[in-house]
């Protein structure tokens, strides 16, 4: 076979050997677009997965200009569980102060019954 010959050339643009049959590049488009497809689809996903994420948080990544960068998105949800996790702790050491203190008050009133 000439090496110039056009299934040949045909073959070494589309990635085939010249050897390969009409029903092997047929599979093999087949398993590529359905790849492709696929990874579209995964990709809408996630997208719509990051876009709720930013508008669940009180934080709102939508200040920047235009719809915000996965980044911005992911910033602010860290910013929103870092802060939160802050204050949960705060609350946790108030309600602790408020325990001794409700516990001492209590203490008073039953000495002061006697």
């Amino acid at each position: 076979m000439n090496p110039t010959s056009s299934s040949t050339l045909t073959g070494y643009f589309h990635g085939t050997s010249g050897g390969s049959s009409d029903a092997q590049l047929c599979h093999r488009r087949r398993r590529r677009l359905n790849h492709n497809a696929n990874e579209r689809m995964r990709r809408s996903l996630l997208n719509a997965q990051y876009d709720a994420l930013a508008r669940a948080l009180p934080v709102s990544p939508w200040n920047y200009n235009g719809r915000p960068s996965k980044r911005h998105i992911i910033e602010a949800a860290l910013q929103w569980v870092y802060y939160t996790h802050s204050k949960e702790q705060q609350y946790h050491e108030e309600l602790r102060r408020l325990q001794i203190e409700n516990s001492r008050l209590v203490n008073e009133i039953q000495r002061r019954r006697v």
